[in-house]
């Protein structure tokens, strides 16, 4: 929702995920992000990371560069499945 208001204004938006093979569960991918967020006026760059490889995530960060001309703003929407207790964790 959050990208797809931006894009509403003309953003440019990275979908960086782990979901290029759709889940039943989940729903969508990063592909299918990416094509919401360009009908609704943006511009998309796809890109599978495991945000747990920090090699993958500086490739993220190159090719949005090189798609983009840079990064302004950094929204994580991302979380990891821990099925402990807080107390645990």
């Amino acid at each position: 929702a959050i990208a797809l208001r931006l894009a509403k204004e003309g953003a440019n938006i990275v979908i960086a995920a782990k979901s290029v093979e759709e889940d039943a569960r989940l729903g969508g991918t990063i592909f299918s992000a990416a094509q919401e967020v360009e009908a609704a006026g943006g511009k998309a760059l796809a890109v599978q990371v495991d945000i747990r490889d920090e090699a993958q995530i500086q490739q993220a960060v190159q090719l949005a560069v090189q798609k983009f001309g840079g990064i302004d703003v950094v929204i994580n929407n991302a979380s990891a499945i821990q099925l402990t207790p807080t107390e645990k964790t």
